[in-house]
């Protein structure tokens, strides 16, 4: 269980928190603790929530749905209908959401297991996703921005690495685009991943320590749809009156 937030590191700039939902349960549980402590640095204050047992999202300015194994309790993620339904009517009201490896199998359409069983998932993404018996890619990537994104412009670099024995595949003729340029060991280029406007979800593991601008991009999306909606409920709150 990832620790408690830390103290307020002296010399950093205050910034208004942003309340980022985290998922955290037997499905999805690979986080490194740099990266929580990289958020909590840049201001999020982090919630836990469980796509396995929760009822729905918790009031959040952003959604971080990090690696695990969603495959093996894809039979409780698909059937508990109103946390997968809270994400997807998240995702369509432009709530900021950051996915990796697992996270991105929960927002596909569908999940097919090794027996064949296909279950529904969020259905946030425009793709179905396929269980194998053996490994589909491991290693550390060189990846570029495949296009101006919820985490910065086209063609700006990052480090990562990927472990995944599902494969992924994502139909972008119905919207958004690729979230990577992905560089393989052996030197050649494929896309991976999904963006589309707030929404960012791929196979490869960050560290955020290495790409400080994206999770300042990332939060500050979180804090402006947060600046947004107290706004138009201020708005409504006036024309009611």
């Amino acid at each position: 269980m990832p620790g408690a937030p830390d103290p307020v590191v002296p010399g950093l700039p205050a910034v208004r928190p942003a309340r980022i939902a985290v998922a955290l349960d037997d499905a999805f549980a690979f986080y490194y603790e740099d990266n929580l402590r990289e958020l909590r640095r840049a201001g999020a204050d982090l919630v836990w929530c469980s796509p396995l047992t929760d009822a729905s999202l918790p009031a959040c300015d952003g959604l971080y749905l990090g690696g695990g194994y969603p495959e093996l309790h894809a039979e409780r993620l698909s059937t508990n209908t109103s946390f997968r339904d809270s994400v997807a009517d998240a995702a369509v009201g432009g709530l900021p959401i950051y996915a990796e490896c697992g996270g991105l199998l929960y927002l596909a359409e569908d999940l097919e297991d090794l027996d064949g069983h296909t279950r529904p998932m969020a259905g946030v993404v425009p793709a179905r996703v396929r269980l194998h018996k053996r490994l589909q890619d491991m290693g550390y990537r060189e990846a570029r921005l495949a296009s101006d994104c919820l985490l910065g412009p086209a063609g700006e670099s990052v480090r990562g690495h990927e472990f995944h024995y599902s494969s992924c595949t994502i139909d972008y003729r119905r919207g958004g685009g690729p979230a990577y340029t992905l560089l393989d060991d052996d030197g050649q280029e494929r896309l991976d991943g999904y963006a589309d406007g707030s929404l960012f979800a791929s196979y490869v593991h960050l560290h955020f320590s290495g790409c400080r601008p994206v999770v300042r991009r990332w939060l500050d999306a979180c804090r402006r749809r947060s600046h947004d909606d107290r706004s138009s409920a201020v708005l409504t709150q006036e024309r009611t009156a």
